[in-house]
């Protein structure tokens, strides 16, 4: 239905949105560096979304940002605590949840197995990774939710 909706607009490719996916996944990516506050600070209507697409909030996480689109939300967090640590805890508790390794990373997202990062980055499927930063104390890890976008039919 999704790839119906978008194939039926006038004027618009596939190709456009694979690009727009893509470019909005490195934007996702650089925009991980912004500072943070606590994840009790994080708006109600991401908090929503999150709840809608089951992805839990990990336990030491602060809210850092995110980044509303037409068919997506994009929240970022960070914890001291190490990305492997993090994706292990998100790995128990999203259970049927894919891997898939794109650069360098491990990406856990909710939708059919053996799909390319392409592929889950352009359609709606819940997907996150995380991206560590520093040494030691000053270690810092990312963590990147992205879901799909709760659009309301009721006009508000």
């Amino acid at each position: 239905m999704w790839a119906d909706n978008m194939t039926k607009q006038k004027g618009h490719g596939m190709n456009r949105y694979l690009s727009l996916g893509i470019i909005g996944v490195f934007l996702i990516m650089a925009m991980a560096e912004i500072p943070g506050a606590c994840a009790e600070d994080m708006p109600p209507a991401l908090e929503k979304a999150l709840n809608m697409s089951h992805v839990p909030i990990y336990p030491s996480a602060t809210f850092s940002t995110s980044d509303k689109r037409d068919t997506y939300v994009a929240i970022w967090f960070e914890t001291q605590d190490a990305a492997e640590k993090v994706m292990q805890w998100y790995e128990e508790r999203l259970t049927g949840w894919q891997h898939l390794s794109f650069k360098g990373r491990t990406i856990l997202y909710k939708g059919p197995n053996d799909l390319k990062a392409t592929q889950v980055f352009t359609r709606p499927y819940p997907y996150l990774f995380t991206q560590e930063r520093g040494e030691g104390a000053n270690r810092e890890t990312n963590i990147t939710i992205v879901v799909q976008q709760v659009i309301s039919n009721a006009g508000g």
